[in-house]
């Protein structure tokens, strides 16, 4: 009854519907302690046990290996630049642990009966970084003090031209750094949204980079942050990033660019140092990612013009750290969105230019996308199931089903947990629209849980105790809404007054809409409004 059902706890429901949802890889706890910088955010990748198979199969090992030698165990090639220009239909090409600072791009071509495999070694680690090495590697001589900047500021030794911005983490947590789009934010001493003269001061974010388009120079800034309803997550590390390791990288880096390529498997990897795209998928066919991690610069992953594309037990973790927000990611460093289908090369309505052809066939399951600002775009694709994945700490969309570009059909969302998430299914651009599906989507037997708070204004002056924003079922881009939508057997959980007459977001501001729906559990824990 609805009185037993209110008493359920938060903890109850999330181990119960966490462990039916979520594979147990991504459950495991990473138990190092940090004390250099900040606790991960998420459990860090672990190398994966998963065993070599049977067929022909070469190696790469970055830290021992040479391009003149022959691949085998014993002599193993170098770069994977290198080895993948080798790989003919099925053959499996095992990465050795290490960090392979390169930016790939991989054609192979295997095929239905032969497809090519792309895998780490079991036991051990391997990591394709786009990012400049020498900040994690050798950072006592890649950073300089600033003469007369802020507290805690340095920059590089060496320029860098032509990188028009830098994301990067923290090496050892791998904790999102903010990329910041202002010195001014950078080198502020004060950490509150507060206005005056109708403008926001400058405002000092938390840890992050910042990029001088004149000298050319990396800048970095890693003071504490004291903004209490960011407790017990402020950053109290360490300030001199000479004595750390970081992943930075530029606006272009692109660690994996698959291009034209078909019938290839990429398994057991850890992608990390990209710019505006982690990995970039394009015209290309019958593609499988399974346990791959992406930590997305800007954005994680984008596909164009693909077919049968298959994600499994992988994980997309955006750029936002523990001490983010939307108005900060908006508007004072970058957004980000973690899974992208683009379908339109010109967004201006009036002017469109589309991609050809269109992606379809796409499956993704069993999957993480957290820690961003825009989550997964599953729009746009003909054929799509999303189903079995973790969308949680979204600051502004969860999940976006719609798509810039031509209409999507047969989209199928089920069995997944979506949590904090500003707009948790968000749509647009209106019915009648060029994005408007012609057979809808289901929405079924998914889990939504709305009372964790949503970090959407950064927090005033008065410095309050707790963030005070929520999330919401849905919402519009400019609606109404594309119809129908099929929303069945799910179970919202929600603290404000969202329940006015129906549900916001499926309700009647939506005109001349059809939606069905049924079956589905509501609960208000806040009582003082009425379902």
């Amino acid at each position: 009854n609805r009185a037993s059902l209110m008493q359920i706890s938060h903890a109850t429901i999330v181990t119960t519907v966490v462990s039916l949802l979520v594979p147990t890889w991504c459950l495991a706890v990473e138990r190092e302690v940090f004390h250099a910088t900040a606790p991960p955010m998420r459990p860090l990748p672990l190398a994966s046990a998963q065993p070599l198979g049977d067929g022909p199969t070469s190696f790469v090992d970055t830290k021992r290996g040479s391009d003149r030698a022959d691949g085998s165990q014993r002599n193993p090639w170098k770069s994977l630049t290198h080895a993948v220009r080798q790989l003919k239909p099925g053959d499996t090409l095992c990465l050795r642990g290490g960090i392979y600072y390169e930016h790939v791009s991989i054609a192979a071509q295997g095929t239905e009966s032969k497809p090519i495999t792309i895998r780490g070694f079991p036991g051990e680690l391997a990591v394709i970084d786009g990012g400049l090495r020498e900040f994690f590697e050798t950072p006592a001589e890649a950073w300089e003090s600033v003469s007369g900047g802020a507290a805690n500021e340095f920059r590089s030794r060496n320029k860098y031209p032509n990188l028009d911005r830098v994301t990067g983490n923290f090496g050892d947590s791998l904790v999102p750094l903010h990329g910041y789009q202002f010195a001014h934010d950078l080198r502020a001493t004060n950490q509150f949204s507060i206005s005056k003269d109708g403008k926001l001061l400058p405002m000092y974010l938390g840890p992050g980079l910042w990029y001088d388009t004149d000298s050319q120079r990396i800048h970095v800034r890693l003071s504490h942050t004291q903004v209490r309803a960011y407790a017990p997550d402020l950053y109290r590390g360490e300030t001199d990033p000479r004595r750390l390791p970081l992943v930075v990288s530029g606006l272009a880096s692109l660690p994996l660019y698959l291009d034209s390529a078909q019938h290839l498997r990429v398994r057991d990897l850890v992608i990390r140092g990209g710019g505006d795209r982690s990995i970039l998928i394009r015209g290309c066919n019958h593609i499988e990612f399974d346990n791959v991690t992406c930590f997305a610069g800007n954005d994680g992953m984008i596909v164009e013009t693909s077919g049968h594309l298959k994600i499994t037990r992988s994980a997309f973790r955006g750029p936002m750290p523990p001490w983010g927000s939307r108005s900060a990611s908006k508007y004072r460093t970058f957004d980000s969105h973690l899974f992208v289908c683009v379908g339109t090369a010109d967004v201006h309505i009036n002017k469109r230019k589309y991609y050809s052809p269109q992606c379809h066939d796409f499956e993704i399951s069993h999957c993480d996308f957290t820690d961003g600002h825009d989550g997964p775009y599953v729009g746009g694709v003909q054929r799509f199931r999303f189903h079995h994945n973790l969308v949680d700490n979204m600051n502004d969309d969860g999940i976006y089903l719609s798509a810039w570009g031509p209409p999507g059909t047969g989209l199928q969302i089920d069995q997944n947990w979506f949590s904090r998430c500003l707009t948790t299914f968000a749509f647009g651009i209106g019915r009648g629209s060029e994005s408007d599906p012609s057979d809808g989507v289901a929405i079924c037997r998914n889990v939504v849980d709305l009372r964790g708070p949503v970090p959407y204004e950064h927090p005033g002056a008065d410095n309050p105790p707790a963030i005070p924003s929520g999330g919401r079922i849905a919402g519009d881009h400019g609606g109404p809404v594309w119809d129908p939508m099929r929303i069945y057997h799910n179970t919202f959980i929600v603290t404000g007054p969202q329940m006015s007459g129906f549900p916001f977001g499926w309700g009647g501001h939506m005109t001349k809409t059809s939606r069905h729906v049924f079956n589905n559990i509501f609960i208000e824990t806040d009582s003082h409004s009425a379902a």
